[in-house]
């Protein structure tokens, strides 16, 4: 048997003992089908070499870069909107050393953040060939229903060695936040949080599969005071995703996570269950505030050479929680359909978007909700000069509230519709010569929202109406560009209208061998209640980049805006804004 077929053979068992463990741990009949066929599209395998360290003619590298901004900020007639001076401090240096690459980002500011700390962050990822290193503060992505983007202080590491992703990471999600009463302003109370991860996957030729691992814990002992409205949580995420390819046109995708979810780790124990190996471990403990969620999605994809369709199915179950995100939707069913094709000659780039979404899919809420989501995007370019764009979309949601006493008792009164449509469309012109370029440009957006609890489409409506037009002129030879233009908005809501119209221009000039760019520019804006003229806005500002040898830069400007109100309902205040920054780059 040579190595390869090893290696088949190792693969295959490799296979058979995930789909073992996996069904067993998945304990939920409706995924079974889909996971299974993953576990047993196997394929062979390959080594890929490193390099010999050493060849590099410059073993050693040095880039990077640091800038430091300044903003001065006063206003008149109004309160402050922030600070009178804040400042901002940012550095990155990327260290190569015969290819291993160690990348090192600073930042600092004086802006207090919701924690009632100055902002400041420091990491580095270190990268050579196919190993990446992760230290500091750093995010890194398992699945979308696990470990998804969170910011964590600690370390990692994703190596990719021929076919193979290993992925690892370690660190404090959390930074713990006391309680207190005694000062204003001190931030919404926090444990402090840990958490650690493992992704293990595989991939070749449109074939991908991967395993992940993720759990976090916060710690009851990170606070000095306990408060009786927070409690310690825990959270154990194990997760699948994978694709494959059929009949050459076909890709097949699926992603499925389970979450094991406890809101408080102080209450009792439960016993351990058949259907919920995991516990046998050691590694998560199963209390009465834990509950168990799943999430799925897959999709099938059809890829021609001018065209493609993508179906998918998303089911999310209700309160479905991993602490490897910000922020997560559940309780949802998501059907869309995609599609986008080249017509005219490649001319034409068209792409259309429907769907369905519903919630409520345990029943246990009075109110379900459905929703009808469809859109469609066209780009024409019929010659190279002339760019035409369009997009529609249409969101509507249907709520109907049910009886929680008697289901068939019709509750016509209480069903709730809103419609929302939007679409935009734009020309892009460009003419002239090599001495002499024009462009004019022409962009219009529409946006209307509107509701009913008994009939739609004929509640209360709220319009949103845009329209811009610009025309660029630049004398290349001189290093100057004219831009003129006008300004429409208009937003209608219950019976009232607002809108603001005016003209806009700006002139920009190089100077000093186009080391100095200058930038004036000011707008004014007419703004009407109804056909009530009550206001004038007036923007002006000024812009300065200078650049020294390509490595530095010095940044200067000014803007000042005055709003002049015509009634008493409304107020006159003048604010200006300046900036001054410097950076430098290596």
């Amino acid at each position: 048997m040579t190595f390869k077929q090893k290696l088949n053979s190792a693969n295959f068992q490799f296979y058979k003992l995930y789909q073992h463990h996996i069904l067993m741990l998945f304990n939920n009949n409706r995924y079974h089908l889909v996971l299974l066929l993953f576990l047993v599209c196997c394929f062979g395998l390959s080594a890929q070499d490193l390099s010999n360290i050493g060849k590099n003619k410059n073993p050693i590298k040095v880039s990077g870069g640091v800038s430091v901004t300044n903003i001065f900020y006063g206003a008149s007639g109004i309160q402050a909107r922030r600070s009178p001076w804040s400042y901002f401090v940012a550095g990155s240096v990327n260290i190569d050393v015969y290819g291993f690459s160690i990348p090192l980002n600073v930042s600092y500011s004086n802006q207090k953040g919701s924690f009632t700390q100055p902002f400041n962050q420091f990491g580095m990822s270190p990268k050579y060939k196919w190993i990446t290193a992760h230290a500091g503060y750093r995010t890194m992505s398992f699945s979308p229903y696990s470990l998804a983007g969170h910011i964590f202080m600690g370390g990692g590491v994703d190596l990719t060695p021929g076919i193979y992703r290993i992925s690892a990471m370690y660190g404090r999600l959390n930074k713990g936040v006391s309680p207190d009463t005694l000062k204003q302003g001190a931030g919404t109370p926090l444990y402090e949080r840990w958490g650690y991860g493992l992704k293990l996957g595989i991939g070749k030729n449109g074939h991908s599969l991967d395993v992940m691992f993720f759990k976090a814990r916060d710690l009851i002992n990170s606070l000095s005071y306990q408060p009786r409205d927070l409690a310690p949580a825990e959270n154990l995420v194990i997760g699948l995703s994978g694709k494959t390819m059929l009949l050459k046109r076909v890709t097949l995708g699926i992603d499925y996570g389970a979450s094991a979810y406890t809101r408080d780790t102080r209450v009792e124990t439960v016993s351990e269950t058949a259907k919920n190996p995991i516990y046998t471990s050691g590694i998560f403990t199963p209390r009465a505030s834990t509950s168990f969620y799943h999430a799925f999605k897959t999709s099938v994809m059809y890829a021609a050479s001018k065209y493609s369709v993508q179906l998918a199915y998303e089911r999310i179950d209700p309160g479905y929680l991993t602490m490897g995100s910000y922020f997560f939707n559940n309780d949802m069913e998501n059907i869309t359909v995609n599609t986008n094709t080249r017509l005219l000659k490649d001319k034409m780039n068209l792409s259309l978007n429907v769907g369905t979404q519903r919630n409520n899919l345990d029943k246990s809420k009075l109110t379900t909700t459905h929703r009808l989501i469809s859109s469609a995007n066209i780009n024409y370019n019929p010659i190279e000069k002339l760019n035409l764009t369009a997009s529609y979309s249409n969101f509507t949601t249907n709520s109907k509230i049910q009886s929680k006493f008697n289901p068939l008792q019709q509750l016509d009164s209480l069903d709730y519709y809103q419609l929302t449509q939007s679409a935009n469309a734009g020309v892009n012109y460009s003419f002239g010569n090599k001495e002499r370029k024009k462009g004019v440009s022409l962009n219009g957006a529409y946006q209307v929202a509107g509701d009913n609890l008994s009939n739609p489409g004929q509640g209360g409506k709220n319009s949103f109406y845009n329209v811009n037009f610009s025309y660029r002129y630049s004398i290349v030879p001189k290093n100057l560009t004219f831009n003129v233009g006008a300004n429409y908005n208009e937003n209608q809501m219950a019976g009232s209208s607002n809108s603001m119209i005016g003209p806009t221009a700006s002139v920009t000039k190089a100077l000093f061998k186009k080391k100095l760019r200058s930038t004036v520019g000011g707008s004014w804006n007419i703004g009407y209640a109804g056909s009530l003229n009550n206001s004038r806005v007036v923007n002006i500002r000024w812009m300065n980049s200078y650049t020294l040898k390509k490595k530095h830069t010095l940044n200067v400007s000014l803007v000042a805006v005055n709003r002049y109100a015509k009634t008493t309902t409304s107020t006159t205040y003048t604010e200006f804004t300046g900036t001054v920054g410097y950076s430098y780059s290596f």
